[in-house]
């Protein structure tokens, strides 16, 4: 039984008017940050002239995420309406404010370190707010569509927005990327405020420091002794340990393998975003009418046949052909997923879920990184496909092993094992 209760006045379509309101401030932010992803890094090299400044910043925004437990529970009990607009405020203030440094002269590399961790530290209460506050805008029914659109939309406009912010930098320079995200997230706040939220969502609870504690501690027992919540969760940390290495295997595959240079490098990334795209936008049509339990293994399934296909693959067509493949399965299992949670996990505990799982999804990027790249020093590409494919596998006995549970019966989320004071 869904947990999240409808606003006041009971939506009856997906495009409704603050469903609308908040798309458009969302999908230009998206463009924004897309602006912001080439002109940042773009700046840094020409600040620095050193090569590893990008995995430095990329660290740095990392690390904040880490402490999702922690924010789900400021999530959890503040008003969802200003932790959004004040997150957004917060990060067009600062951009803008590092875009006129720029003007002036002043502006230095630690200010783009300070910067990337300032965006990390507030991404991690904004982004578990939208997934919380996503189910009360629209009908139960419209859910997976509303999560494939939202999701669809960070695709396009990651797709589009880097060869947009490609010839605004040539055209202008990189600092200009800080002036549009900065107003790209101002809109977006705007956004927020003409969005209608439930009563329950505008009220903060206390937030003492013992409390705090308690309910961090109790947000974890939860995710612990929700079976659910618990597979959901490690499935979600094991889909991002097995895709985010391919920014550390493509290059390697497309150079040693495929013999595409860095031409074909740049195929292969630009396929598995297009592939993503196309898998929210089937994973939103589709919505309820496929079990979710079944998309998630059609989904497993397919990424083993995808990464089987990329370790037989010795041409460039045919392994962007699969890599698109690897895409859009992660969005397939990546909807339902979302989706489950926000109908299942009641909703004092919403905050607290998707921040944990946030931050192991973070913490998963550097540990993929890490693996790849030792297991490229040892072997070749074809075999590291080959063992993600098995690890895949193994994933996809596991959930079979549930499956038909999943099918013949509703299931059974347990309550929480506290609740909020």
């Amino acid at each position: 039984m869904r947990s999240v209760e409808m606003s006041q006045t009971q939506q009856t379509k997906l495009w409704n008017r603050s469903f609308t309101i908040l798309w458009v401030g969302q999908a230009q932010s998206y463009l924004g940050s897309a602006f912001l992803a080439i002109g940042l890094m773009w700046l840094a090299l020409e600040m620095t002239g050193s090569p590893a400044i990008g995995g430095t910043i990329l660290a740095l925004e990392g690390i904040p995420k880490l402490l999702g437990p922690l924010a789900g529970v400021i999530v959890d009990r503040a008003s969802k309406r200003w932790l959004m607009i004040g997150s957004n405020l917060i990060r067009g203030v600062i951009l803008v404010a590092l875009f006129t440094l720029h003007l002036v002269g002043w502006l230095e590399v630690w200010h783009l370190y300070l910067l990337v961790v300032i965006l990390g530290a507030l991404a991690i209460f904004y982004d578990p707010a939208l997934r919380v506050m996503l189910p009360t805008l629209v009908p139960d029914a419209t859910l997976p569509a509303a999560n494939s659109i939202l999701q669809s939309s960070l695709q396009v406009s990651m797709i589009l927005g880097t060869s947009l912010a490609g010839m605004a930098i040539a055209a202008f320079g990189a600092p200009i990327a800080l002036l549009l995200d900065g107003l790209s997230f101002f809109i977006a706040a705007l956004a927020v405020w003409f969005v209608h939220f439930p009563s329950a969502f505008l009220r903060t609870a206390s937030l003492g420091a013992r409390q705090i504690l308690h309910d961090m501690i109790g947000g974890l027992r939860y995710i612990f002794s929700a079976q659910d919540v618990l597979a959901l969760t490690i499935l979600a940390f094991f889909l991002n340990l097995v895709l985010s290495p391919v920014n550390v295997i493509f290059p390697v595959f497309s150079r040693d393998v495929l013999g595409g240079g860095v031409a074909g490098f740049g195929f292969l990334a630009s396929a598995i975003a297009v592939g993503m795209l196309l898998g929210s936008v089937i994973a939103g049509m589709v919505g309820d009418r496929l079990p979710h339990a079944r998309a998630i293994l059609i989904g497993l399934l397919g990424i083993v046949a995808m990464l089987g296909s990329l370790s037989l693959t010795r041409t460039l067509l045919p392994a962007l052909l699969m890599t698109a493949g690897l895409g859009m399965m992660a969005s397939i299992i990546r909807v339902p997923l979302v989706t489950r949670l926000q109908r299942a996990v009641p909703q004092d505990y919403q905050g607290r879920v998707f921040a944990t799982l946030n931050a192991l999804v973070t913490l998963a990027t550097p540990l993929a990184a890490a693996l790849a790249g030792q297991a490229l020093v040892a072997l070749p590409v074809p075999p590291i496909f080959r063992a993600a494919a098995l690890g895949t596998l193994v994933v996809a006995v596991l959930w079979i092993s549930q499956y038909e549970r999943r099918l013949r019966e509703e299931t059974k989320w347990p309550e929480p094992l506290d609740q909020m004071q």
